[in-house]
């Protein structure tokens, strides 16, 4: 889906206040329904916390990162803007020699801490319509799309990073996850599916 041209696609059968609140109630109420339908009691009681097979590292805390890491954490991130930034990215990236320790404090402060920012944790949540063929006025055609303040994404990057390797090295990931891994997509996963149907 070419998002630049579904991204003005929207009920236009309510006022913007009434439709921002519908949609609002509408996804939140679908991951309240997610969360009824699991079973915690199952999943507590078929999770070890440690499976008497694993013969690793058991993972228990980030590391801080180096000038290195934070210019290979900058160079992978998409550069998209978003309106919770204090400061346009564009600005930021032109003198980020200047900030690089203030924000590699903020950055290596939460990984010691093991916590997240809570001013980081807001986003803009605007709904992409899933098929531009699709009715515009029904919600369940949509989906919502976060745009994350830009350092919020440094955190996660490092995060994943350094979780992703302490599961790679460890073969921790589930047999056939494609979800943030390295050269893993939605098309490795629909070729898996592909071939073994057709096994």
């Amino acid at each position: 889906m070419d998002r630049d041209l579904s991204k003005n696609m929207i009920p236009n059968n309510k006022p913007d206040n009434v439709l921002c609140e519908d949609m609002k109630d509408f996804f939140q109420q679908k991951v309240e329904n997610i969360y009824s339908d699991m079973n915690d009691n199952l999943v507590k009681d078929n999770m070890p916390d440690i499976s008497p097979d694993f013969q690793g590292e058991v993972w228990n805390h980030f590391s801080p990162i180096n000038d290195q890491e934070f210019k290979e954490v900058l160079s992978d991130l998409n550069k998209k803007e978003c309106e919770e930034d204090p400061i346009p990215l564009k600005l930021l990236l032109q003198c980020i020699d200047e900030v690089k320790p203030i924000l590699m404090f903020i950055v290596n402060d939460s990984l010691s801490l093991g916590t997240f920012p809570s001013e980081l944790k807001n986003a803009l949540v605007r709904p992409a319509i899933k098929d531009e063929n699709g009715d515009v006025n029904s919600y369940k055609n949509y989906r919502p799309i976060s745009n994350l303040p830009f350092l919020s994404k440094i955190i996660e990057k490092c995060v994943q990073r350094q979780l992703g390797k302490h599961l790679e090295c460890y073969n921790l990931h589930a047999e056939h996850q494609s979800g943030y891994r390295s050269n893993h997509s939605c098309e490795t996963a629909t070729l898996r599916s592909i071939m073994t149907s057709s096994a």
